[in-house]
């Protein structure tokens, strides 16, 4: 009799089993005392968290098919909104959505195939209305009513036209597993402790009694081995529903980015007997740094992987397409339009990319997340304009549109020590976060080639060192200005950051 049997099996052995029907039955009950033992419950017998006053955190969005300027409200009767969070792919997300005096505003500025606002939502008997309208489809007008009650149980989501897109509600992600902590932000001194409250909420987790086990894991990534893990008992009401209850980690003495694992299940005593088991989870990142910074080589010392000329195989295609998922080829040949020719400068052959002209060469990286220079000889005498885009996928596989793109432009007579027809090299530094990367070279001007040599991967420290003249200075003395931008919040994925 194994765990897992059919209930039949179970409940209705014949009389030969009956002596390990008992046996199985005493050694049951003895678990479940020893599990009432073993964790020192520090809430009381009985939790009835109440549902008024609490507040719910939930999650609306609209599109999915073709692109729509939408425009509508969301309104809530019998409650309030706060905590208003526009949701968007679009350039104008931060305007699309606004709170003017309590109710929510849709006004999207151009065409979108994604919207969406996440919004605290204050009353247990609050019911929201959302209106939504398209001004490429005036006949198009959506009025939707939802209660909390129905959002506190399930998803809702409804076909908005024939194009594909929809509207949904939703709770967040970690509402149900909510986390609290009295700080504003989460890096810590190395050895430091996180103390959090952990506070169930509307779960829906089912338990023949009142106790459920929360486990939880302190991991340096996702999938790699737990640096701490512990497990208590917390106890929760028929709705799912429990009070806070207060964690203490202690974080480890090595600097670098962490994850807090949270699981809430119904008791392994309780859960062995379902066939479907309920469980949430839930992860907080945090970041572990030093107050001085270790002593690090001012001279970083840099190892040259690999060496790869444009002249080696190259398999030639028409347009882009096959770039968005270059890294998944089983081939590791160059890719290239055929807008190019060879060259030379004296005795090294070189490829020319006419105008127009791109390709994409493999790359060998020595370790993943830590950085790598990529050199690139060129050659400008007229003038020169090609760019530099690091490929490599993203966790489905496709190359996205954003990432570590460099370049380099020198058009003729403003730039004159630039072009002595010598040969010259590119360098950009980039934290590879995937094995097989390519490197796009692509000859973005209209009238001249560009000439391109080798291709040189070295990788460096895992820490790299400052620099003391942090700001280049001219031969004359003068300061060289830097600028950044930034457009999205994307620009630490450059530096091998983790989301």
């Amino acid at each position: 009799m194994g765990h897992g049997c059919p209930h039949d099996r179970f409940f209705f052995c014949t009389a030969t089993k009956s002596a390990a029907f008992l046996i199985a039955a005493a050694l049951f009950f003895s678990l479940v005392v020893l599990d009432f033992g073993i964790f020192n419950c520090q809430l009381s017998a009985q939790v009835s968290p109440r549902t008024s006053g609490q507040t719910v955190r939930l999650r609306l969005s609209w599109g999915g098919g073709s692109a729509q300027t939408w425009q509508g409200s969301l309104s809530v009767n019998r409650g309030s909104f706060s905590d208003v969070t526009p949701l968007s792919l679009a350039d104008d997300g931060s305007t699309s959505v606004m709170d003017v005096s309590g109710k929510v505003v849709i006004a999207h500025q151009s065409p979108t195939n994604y919207g969406g606002v996440d919004v605290t939502v204050a009353g247990e008997d609050a019911v929201l209305k959302l209106s939504l309208s398209s001004l490429e489809q005036p006949e198009l007008q959506i009025e939707k009513v939802v209660s909390i009650a129905d959002a506190l149980n399930d998803s809702v989501s409804e076909t908005i036209d024939g194009s594909g897109n929809r509207w949904s509600v939703s709770r967040t992600p970690g509402d149900r597993v909510r986390i609290s902590f009295d700080r504003d932000h989460l890096i810590f001194d190395p050895g430091e402790k996180f103390e959090f409250q952990l506070t169930p909420f509307q779960t829906g987790i089912s338990t023949r009694s009142s106790r459920a086990r929360v486990s939880l894991k302190l991991a340096r990534q996702q999938g790699s081995r737990p640096l701490y893990s512990k497990s208590e008992s917390i106890e929760l009401d028929s709705s799912g529903s429990g009070l806070s209850k207060t964690f203490q980690i202690e974080l480890p003495q090595e600097e670098g980015v962490y994850d807090v694992n949270i699981e809430l299940e119904p008791s392994w005593y309780q859960a062995s007997f379902n066939v479907k088991k309920n469980t949430l989870n839930r992860s907080v990142q945090l970041v572990v740094l030093d107050t001085t910074s270790k002593r690090v080589e001012q001279i970083s010392k840099w190892t040259v992987v690999s060496t790869t000329s444009p002249l080696d195989e190259t398999e030639f295609v028409q347009g882009w397409s096959q770039l968005s998922r270059i890294t998944n080829r089983s081939s590791r040949k160059s890719l290239s339009n055929e807008l190019r020719a060879i060259a030379s400068l004296g005795d090294q052959e070189m490829v020319e990319l006419l105008p127009g002209g791109w390709q994409a060469i493999p790359l060998d990286i020595e370790s993943v997340d830590r950085p790598h220079k990529i050199e690139l000889e060129y050659v400008a005498e007229k003038g020169v304009a090609f760019g530099l885009s690091f490929l490599e996928p993203d966790a489905t596989g496709q190359v996205p549109v954003y990432g570590s793109d460099s370049g380099a432009y020198a058009p003729a007579g403003l730039v004159r020590g630039d072009l002595d027809g010598k040969l010259k090299t590119h360098r950009i530094t980039v934290w590879p976060s995937h094995e097989l990367p390519y490197l796009l070279i692509a000859n973005r001007s209209s009238n001249q080639s560009v000439m391109i040599g080798n291709v040189r991967v070295m990788v460096g420290p895992e820490r790299l060192g400052s620099h003391s003249d942090s700001v280049h200075r001219d031969k004359t003395g003068n300061k060289r200005k830097r600028m950044a931008f930034l457009e999205s919040p994307i620009f630490p994925g450059n530096f091998g950051s983790q989301k």
